[in-house]
């Protein structure tokens, strides 16, 4: 497992360095606007349909040759990455951030390649009791990285209100060493061999597959509705950060967008991950998805010159901290409905292409929405709100609306609701209780026999 862990490092460094919130302060220092903004990052995204033609093929060859290819490729382009300030000196603004854009969608198209056999690889190497901790302990070092590596670059950032684009090249260089370390890692995970099969389904195939399942379905819609809201503004916080509204420089935009929001889910995701392997995904997704929703309206007195430094950070550790569930619990809901062997891959890979594609979809309308009620400021003003906090506040409306819908639905294998409170409230209470009274801890563990994917991926019985 200590390779999944290593090549979980490796791969954030590149993440933060070439496609996060750095990535976003790198288009704003270009001069580009929202809308530009939002299409640069859709053009990441909209390449997911490669996903649905990758996944009929990564079933029969291989898990691995194709994400070692991809990052392989996707790596090698982003070096490009590093010519682009040189490209504004000599063109001009405008012009670059156009190149930019040209340059993202094979580098995009190259990841997309590598995407879709990751999941399902770590679906192969894991034991299905323990997904739970193996996810948050895995999201524990991930976020502790990230923490690392955006002090870093909040501190190399520091000294200027935009900093300068030899620094945004150095961070990218960073990012394009760690990827190149990680694809060595992967190469030494071990694969199980692919199962013999005629020939490839068709695409039409790929797709109907997944959604003649009724509760794969419900599972994706919920995640689309959560998708929806948060494409169309998570991307525009930094750039809010930024804004005359509140005017942080890149330095503690980067730390508090990104930075304090991993030490938030760096805090809960151990927490979380031994939840979801006592009570199940459906509750934890219930209390996370619900808690994303309510924290958004933290936004609402952000602009407050007292408040308003207390409440942005505030939002985005306790944003982190739900993230954290959510994305444990989401996860592991999403295994446990995947068949037990074959077509594994096929359900994983669509669901990541829907959200995907719906992300790549509503990332620039958010961008379009906020420079169109940009025109309206000043009747905003008369309300407490702007071009910014309206978009977020709606956002969070809808993300709690999702939380209605998820805990409507029925879930496989469904933990009681009595083991459900034992395990969240009644057992840390009670342990807590005998901790402070000197007395003998609790032995024995409780019931595990309603996890929710517990015989999900369970091997046929020895002959």
């Amino acid at each position: 497992m200590r390779y999944v862990y290593y090549a979980a490092v490796l791969g954030i460094i590149y993440f933060f360095a070439i496609n996060g919130n750095v990535f976003t302060l790198f288009l704003k220092r270009l001069g580009a606007g929202n809308t530009q903004i939002g299409m640069v990052l859709s053009l990441l995204q909209l390449a997911a349909v490669v996903q649905i033609f990758v996944a009929r093929m990564i079933e029969h060859r291989g898990k691995k040759r194709f994400i070692i290819g991809g990052w392989l490729v996707a790596t090698t382009l982003s070096i490009g990455y590093l010519g682009v300030p040189f490209l504004a000196a000599r063109y001009g603004s405008s012009a670059a951030v156009y190149i930019l854009m040209a340059m993202v969608v094979p580098v995009a198209l190259a990841r997309q390649i590598a995407i879709p056999g990751w999941m399902p690889l770590l679906n192969d190497v894991v034991p299905p009791d323990i997904r739970g901790r193996f996810f948050g302990k895995m999201r524990t070092i991930w976020q502790l990285a990230s923490i690392a590596f955006l002090i870093f670059a909040s501190l190399f950032f520091a000294g200027a209100a935009s900093a300068p684009f030899w620094r945004y090249q150095v961070i990218f260089v960073i990012g394009i060493l760690a990827s190149y370390a990680r694809v060595a890692v992967i190469a030494r995970i071990p694969e199980p061999p692919p199962p013999a099969a005629d020939k490839a389904p068709s695409v039409w195939s790929t797709i109907n597959l997944p959604f003649a399942d009724n509760v794969y379905v419900r599972f994706v819609v919920f995640s689309a509705l959560v998708t929806v809201a948060l494409a169309m503004t998570d991307s525009y916080t930094v750039v809010y950060l930024k804004s005359a509204a509140l005017n942080y420089d890149d330095s503690h935009a980067l730390f508090v967008s990104t930075g304090i929001f991993y030490i938030g889910s760096a805090a809960a995701l151990i927490l979380w991950g031994i939840l979801a392997d006592k009570v199940g995904s459906r509750p934890l997704l219930v209390i996370n998805t619900l808690g994303i929703g309510l924290v958004r309206f933290l936004w609402l007195p952000a602009a407050h010159p007292g408040w308003g430094r207390f409440l942005i950070p505030l939002f985005y550790f306790l944003n982190g901290v739900f993230a954290a569930g959510f994305g444990i619990a989401n996860t592991k809901y999403l295994f446990s409905i995947t068949p037990r062997h074959f077509g594994k891959a096929t359900y994983i890979v669509m669901a990541n292409v829907s959200v995907t594609l719906v992300s790549a979809l509503f990332t620039p309308l958010g961008g379009f929405v906020i420079d169109g009620l940009s025109a309206y400021a000043t009747g905003l003003a008369q309300y407490g709100l702007d071009e910014y906090r309206l978009p977020f506040l709606a956002s969070g409306a809808m993300v709690i609306i999702a939380s209605v819908l998820i805990a409507r639905f029925k879930e496989r294998d469904a933990v009681p609701t009595r083991e459900v409170l034992q395990a969240m409230v009644a057992r840390p209470a009670q342990t807590l209780y005998n901790l402070f009274l000197f007395r003998r801890p609790l032995s024995g563990r409780m019931n595990d026999s309603s996890d929710d994917d517990k015989n999900a991926d369970l091997p046929p019985p020895a002959p």
